[in-house]
């Protein structure tokens, strides 16, 4: 136990939500519409992550169809010559097998590029000339880590019927400012080209804008210059938006409007990486408040979920859970991590049990939370150190050789493909990157049944 623990141990006004290693922290406690979570029609459409790992919004995208950011054309995105982009970038996978688009000039309805700047295991800049290609340079390989955040850099320059082209990257800044120093990926990339000529081609932003070659990850900020160094034409910076908003204005003078196109369960949205978000009404929990005055989620068991984007989280993993089986279901899922049965806790075996599961093997079915009753449920993911359990009552499953897998982030109320519904309610939920201790667990376990008003 670190000394910051401890000391937090000792303190009367214990919180867990001050722990350190909280991964996410997710509660429903408070005055509805506040920042914690979101309301539409008495039902719930994101619930805020409140641990600080989310503090930055951003363009969280999924990688399907149908969700990008999209600006009009304007004559000062007309950039057929010198030209700079800049973006600040999350790929779950960078090297995923197809062209991810980080930023694009194409028109939706002729299919017409001016240019596209994508990430493909290496960075690399396309242009055209009247639709057709006039050069591809890419960036050597760099070495890049999944789920994590950076800057990227593209310029280009002519010279005497020659183009000469730049990629570079930096570590992530934090602050969402573009560095002042920057690392040259590989060497200059030249190509026989000269200026291109532009026609009206919207900008797309996580996608060309005629709905293709989509990234999966998280945009804070895209960037476009008129020349190196030169006039800005366009800022989208999407961390300085409140969260959901569907258009803002760019940040460059005199400005457009840059549109979140959005489709699905969990379509394009700006919100922090962690944050919970289901955009489709039918499935979306319902909010009330018990005559107890505690605040709860209720999912229907028929297709209501609630999943955050990706983001790093990997085995050893303590949840903590408050909530009620309201039904019992065989394998239906009560949370999960970011893919289908990564790291499920999921209704098994007999009624009123549950069990912790990854790579196939799972601990034995706890059941000791009764349907319909209110617990807290500390879920332990520690592959041969596993075990679930109910309150102050004895863990089950502990040393049980479940497999590796990682949650690499939340799915509440499903499964991470949003399949097997599970009838539950939610108070609050603690995610934490860490194999808590008995007397941590203790701890933590008790402020939520006095918190959450358990009786134990």
């Amino acid at each position: 136990m670190t000394p910051a623990t401890r000391a937090l141990l000792d303190r009367d006004t214990f919180n867990p939500y001050r722990l350190p290693n909280n991964a996410a922290v997710y509660s429903v406690q408070g005055t509805p519409g506040d920042s914690t979570y979101i309301l539409s029609s008495g039902n719930c459409v994101l619930v805020a992550d409140r641990s600080g790992n989310s503090a930055v919004n951003g363009l969280v995208l999924n990688g399907s169809s149908g969700n990008y950011a999209s600006t009009p054309d304007s004559a000062a995105l007309s950039v057929t010559g010198e030209l700079e982009m800049v973006a600040r970038v999350m790929c779950v996978d960078f090297s995923n097998g197809g062209a991810q688009i980080i930023i694009s000039k194409r028109s939706g309805s002729s299919g017409e590029y001016l240019w596209r700047f994508e990430s493909n295991a290496q960075i690399s800049l396309t242009w055209y000339e009247a639709g057709v290609e006039k050069a591809t340079l890419t960036s050597t390989t760099p070495t890049l880590s999944d789920l994590t955040t950076y800057w990227f850099r593209v310029t280009r320059q002519f010279s005497g019927g020659t183009a000469t082209v730049k990629f570079y990257y930096a570590e992530d800044t934090a602050t969402n400012t573009p560095p002042s120093s920057w690392s040259q990926i590989g060497t200059d990339q030249t190509a026989s080209s000269t200026i291109a000529t532009d026609t009206a081609l919207a900008v797309g932003v996580g996608a060309q804008a005629d709905n293709s070659n989509h990234l999966t990850g998280i945009i804070y900020r895209a960037l476009i210059y008129t020349g190196i160094g030169g006039t800005l034409a366009f800022d989208a910076n999407f961390a300085a938006q409140p969260k959901l908003a569907t258009s803002f204005t760019d940040g460059s003078t005199p400005g457009g409007t840059v549109t979140i196109n959005s489709s699905g369960d969990l379509g394009a949205r700006i919100c922090g990486a962690r944050d919970r978000v289901q955009l489709t009404a039918s499935k979306q929990p319902a909010f009330s408040t018990g005559a107890d005055g505690i605040n709860i989620l209720t999912y229907d068991g028929s297709n209501d979920y609630m999943k955050s984007a990706p983001f790093s989280l990997s085995q050893p993993e303590s949840r903590y859970w408050t909530g009620s089986q309201e039904t019992w279901t065989d394998t239906d899922c009560v949370l999960d991590g970011n893919v289908v049965s990564g790291t499920p806790l999921y209704q098994r075996t007999t009624t009123n049990g549950f069990r912790l599961l990854a790579g196939g093997a799972a601990t034995t079915a706890n059941t000791d939370l009764g349907v319909a009753t209110r617990g807290v449920v500390a879920a332990v993911l520690n592959s041969t150190a596993s075990s679930v359990r109910v309150n102050r009552m004895a863990a089950v499953g502990s040393g049980t050789a479940i497999g590796t897998n990682n949650s690499n982030g939340v799915t509440v109320g499903a499964y991470g493909d949003g399949t097997g519904p599970g009838n539950i309610t939610e108070a609050a939920y603690l995610v934490r990157s860490a194999a808590d201790d008995a007397a941590l667990k203790d701890r933590i376990t008790d402020y939520f049944i006095r918190a959450m008003k358990v009786s134990a």
